[in-house]
Formats: structure tokens, C-alpha cells, sequence
């Protein structure tokens, strides 16, 4: 489910259940069981505005791919399928959200696990899509991220594709600068992918030209949107990362929260 707390800086925080696996059956009406949200995205413009991706439990031909928006810090929700195609094992596997609430949906689809990416410009009516890894390929858009900052229409999108049962087979960082018309690979030297879902990204708040990419045991660094990369740091595997500003940088691992004000050359917990 999703929480949502007003007083973070509380010892200790007070949370409220804003969104259950039961309500998102109720209010889809999808007779899939839903295991709950493995996303949640805020909108970078509307306050009280967030987006989710919810898991379903079970796999056959047409699964849903719900992604869920409130307006209203989590008080009403609207759904909306991103994705629904033919064959089995079809899921989504990334959630993306650009300045002006475009919605980028990666997903796997078929028996062959081909990876691709969906785009909505018009908050989620329709989508079409904007990148694929090839039929067959075992690979699927493990993370997506669309810059918030200087990025008009929300052109500029990266794609981490890499094979989900073979993480260092083939790994690829790739981005688009006009709207998943084209692509670039702009894998970093010496990237190697990792097991589970580490592998993530992102940019400055204010400054879309300081990117990271971590796969999970390197972290590496541009100041140039991925034209070029340093690699800053290593370490074992980390869940997760937020660029809060051009050095400032948190990193989830499985038992604690570290941080960075170096732009993660070093880490403290």
C-alpha cells in the first residue's frame, strides 16, 4: 500500500494508509489480485499530486498495468491502464514522471521478455511507445527517468534496459532527447548491472545536467547529462537513490539509509 506522513521530522513520524491493495481491486474492478505499489512518483508541479504503479499476483494473457493518480494527497485516486498487450507475462517494471506530468510506463511483455517503453503527454489517456529492446531479448526498462529540470515537454528520457534474469548480460543506459525518437547508448565504462532491482538513476532537482546512474554496486556521476561519467564510489548492493542537488545524495541499502555530500564519492550512515 501507500503511507503519507505530514511531520517527517517527528520522533517518530505519524503515518496514514492512503491506498490498500483491497481499494485498488475495488476501485478498478479488475479481477487480478493485486500484491500492492512497487512506485511511487510525485509530480514535480502539482502539490498533492502523485502517481503509483501497482503489482498484480498473477501472470496470463492481458495482465492489467495500472498506474494510479490522486490530485488530492491521496484522498480520491484515478486508474488508468498503461499498457495492455496479448500473451502472458506481461508487467511493468518502471514509472516515470516529467515536468509537466508526462508518464513514462517500462514494462516486459511476452514469453521472451521484450522491453519497452510507453509515453504519455496528455496525463495518461494515451499512451504510445517509445522505445523497445528488441523481440526475445530477455531484457526490460528496469528504470526510467525523465528530467525535471530544462527539459520542455519532457524530451529528454533515460532508459536503464537490462536482462532481467541475467542482470550482466548485456546491460545498457540509454537516452533520447526528443521524445524516444531516436536513441543513444551511453552506457558507462565498466557498468556490469547487478541481481534484483537496484539499478537506478536520476538528475538534480535544479540542474538536469548532473545525472547519476548507479548499477547497484558503482556509482557514477556526469555533469553533463551523460555525455561523459566518473565513476565516484563502489559499494555492495544498494536499493535505491535520490539526488536531492548537484552533491547532495541519498542511497537506500538493505539495512540503513546513507548519505553523500560529495556527490557520492564517500557515504556515511
Amino acid at each position: 500500500g501507500v503511507w503519507r506522513t505530514t511531520n517527517l521530522s517527528a520522533s517518530p513520524p505519524a503515518w496514514a494508509q492512503v491506498l490498500t491493495p483491497e481499494q485498488i481491486n475495488a476501485e478498478t474492478g479488475d479481477p487480478f489480485t493485486f500484491t500492492g505499489v512497487s512506485r511511487v512518483v510525485a509530480s514535480p508541479t502539482d502539490p498533492g499530486m502523485f502517481f503509483v504503479r501497482a503489482n498484480y499476483g498473477a501472470a496470463g494473457p492481458n495482465p492489467p498495468n495500472y498506474v494510479g493518480h490522486t490530485h488530492d494527497n491521496g484522498a480520491t485516486w484515478t486508474w488508468i491502464v498503461g499498457v495492455i498487450q496479448s500473451g502472458n507475462n506481461n508487467r511493468t517494471t518502471s514509472l516515470a514522471v516529467g515536468p509537466n506530468n508526462e508518464i513514462a510506463i517500462g514494462g516486459a511483455v511476452g514469453t521472451g521478455n521484450e522491453g519497452k517503453v510507453w509515453l504519455s503527454v496528455d496525463g495518461g489517456h494515451s499512451f504510445a511507445e517509445v522505445y523497445s529492446s528488441g523481440f526475445n531479448s530477455g531484457h526490460a526498462p528496469v528504470d526510467v527517468h525523465i528530467p525535471h529540470n530544462d527539459n520542455p515537454g519532457g524530451q529528454i528520457i533515460y532508459v536503464i534496459d537490462d536482462n532481467i534474469s541475467s542482470p550482466t548480460s548485456n546491460p545498457k543506459l540509454m537516452r533520447s532527447v526528443n521524445g524516444g525518437a531516436s536513441w543513444t547508448n551511453i552506457t558507462p565504462p565498466g557498468w556490469a548491472g547487478s541481481p534484483g532491482t537496484s539499478r537506478r538513476m536520476g538528475s538534480a532537482e535544479d540542474d538536469r545536467r548532473t545525472f547519476f546512474a548507479s548499477d547497484g554496486a558503482q556509482f557514477y556521476y556526469s555533469t553533463d547529462g551523460g555525455d561523459t561519467f566518473g565513476l565516484r564510489s563502489t559499494f555492495t548492493n544498494s536499493r535505491g537513490f535520490h539526488l536531492q542537488g548537484r552533491d547532495t545524495v541519498s542511497r537506500l541499502t538493505p539495512t540503513d539509509i546513507r548519505a553523500s555530500t560529495d556527490g557520492g564519492a564517500t557515504w556515511i550512515s
